[in-house]
């Protein structure tokens, strides 16, 4: 498990399968200033930014500035945040397709 800022944001973002640019998207940071954070170059990052990235991740401001070793996932969570991570990749028509599956599992769910 990673126990520094820049590894746990790097680790984070390599579960979700999220790309720099979506990741900066996401949190309102230009993607040079996020792989500086990711390579340990900020030494004192800004609240608002650990705020937004920790809320990105599903994850406690604790454990990303390695405070805590506890994320606070647990399996479900985990698995939450893999599926979030393949719709935020997902084209629209994607998305459209996932949308109707979840909707025909949950009408299967509810007939039985």
């Amino acid at each position: 498990m990673p126990s520094n800022y820049p590894d746990r944001l790097s680790h984070l973002r390599d579960r979700l399968d999220m790309s720099g640019e979506q990741v900066a998207e996401r949190v309102n940071i230009d993607r040079s200033t996020l792989h500086r954070h990711e390579r340990g170059e900020v030494l004192e990052p800004g609240m608002p930014v650990v705020v937004e990235l920790a809320r990105l991740y599903g994850v406690s401001v604790d454990y990303l500035v390695g405070e805590s070793n506890a994320d606070g996932l647990t399996t479900h969570d985990a698995g939450m945040q893999e599926i979030i991570g393949i719709y935020r990749r997902a084209t629209f028509a994607q998305r459209r397709g996932m949308l109707a599956a979840v909707r025909e599992l949950r009408a299967e769910r509810d007939d039985g």
